[in-house]
């Protein structure tokens, strides 16, 4: 892993794909906000999220200010708690 002050970045392949889930922006407003886009109200595996990257691009890349609606980054949920320790201790 490489820290920085403001991310740090985990090695993709450390994670099984039932140990991450991914929401195409920040989870609640994702999980909250209707407006049919087909990446709303889900949470997706490592392998979909492939899928709605390939389909609709990153975020970051084509809202970078905010403005074309609430997706900014795509939301990673780690659920591998001893993967978690090894970076935060």
């Amino acid at each position: 892993m490489r820290k920085r002050r403001d991310h740090s970045e985990l090695d993709w392949n450390e994670f099984l794909e039932y140990s991450i889930s991914f929401t195409y922006g920040d989870l609640f407003p994702t999980m909250r906000y209707s407006d049919n886009k087909p990446y709303r109200k889900q949470v997706y595996t490592k392998q979909e999220i492939i899928s709605v990257i390939e389909e609709f691009g990153f975020p970051q890349d084509w809202n970078r200010l905010g403005d074309k609606g609430l997706e900014r980054y795509i939301e990673v949920q780690i659920w591998n708690e001893e993967i978690i320790k090894r970076y935060i201790l």
